[in-house]
């Protein structure tokens, strides 16, 4: 399941002619359904959505989220992101799912989105061709891919250095290393973050972010720690 989420200071959905949804401030998704997608690829995407750090604070630092600001969404069903170039030049849309099995999914992200959200969120309509409108605010546009996580998505049960090494090996040598008694810290505390192999795994970029702020370290080819840096 792939999101395209844009942070908009208004946007609109019309077809033929009559406008079905408008909001001012928050969130356009544009949401791209695949045939192997599932409700615990929706639950994981929704809660991420709602968490999402993108909005200036008073310091206009990016450390609120949409619920911190009160923002409304709109989601839109874009089979299209699912798009592949691999072969000649016209896209196919072999991953995408079919509309039986899209529409369900489709309903159930806009429930559990407004669980999340605690309110109404506005759609567009299945299948319709629409004019969708709106104003990025920044410009601020974030994809996010449910089959392409980062590590933090670990629950208490899979807290473990032998699981995350079995299913990331690319970011462990055979030694025990700083970088990995890192990564289980924020595991540990429960922390928002993420790991970037760099450069064929010669080293790696790390961010996470705790009740302090938002932080970027550097480790180089043997998982030791070079430099961190606070980035908001």
């Amino acid at each position: 399941m792939r999101v395209v989420i844009q942070r908009v200071k208004e946007a609109s959905v019309e077809v033929t002619g009559e406008i079905v949804s408008k909001i001012g401030g928050g969130f356009l998704i544009l949401l791209g359904i695949a045939s192997e997608d599932s409700q615990e690829d929706i639950d994981w995407l929704c809660a991420k959505i709602a968490k999402l750090r993108v909005f200036e604070d008073q310091n206009d630092a990016m450390n609120n989220s949409i619920l911190d600001v009160h923002g409304d969404i709109i989601v839109v069903s874009q089979f299209t992101l699912h798009a592949s170039v691999k072969k000649g030049n016209r896209p196919s849309f072999i991953k995408a799912a079919r509309p039986e099995v899209a529409v369900p999914l489709y309903e159930a992200f806009i429930n559990k989105m407004e669980t999340e959200l605690g309110k109404k969120v506005q759609t567009g309509v299945f299948g319709a061709m629409m004019d969708v409108a709106l104003v990025n605010d920044g410009p601020v546009t974030i994809v996010i891919d449910s089959k392409n996580r980062d590590i933090e998505n670990y629950s208490q049960e899979r807290m473990t250095l032998e699981n995350i090494k079995k299913e990331y090996p690319q970011f462990f040598s055979e030694a025990y290393t700083m970088l990995q008694a890192d990564l289980l810290q924020y595991i540990k505390e429960n922390l928002e973050f993420s790991v970037t192999p760099m450069d064929y795994n010669t080293w790696w970029e790390v961010t996470y972010t705790d009740e302090t702020g938002t932080y970027l370290s550097r480790y180089n080819k043997n998982q030791s720690l070079d430099f961190k840096t606070k980035l908001s």
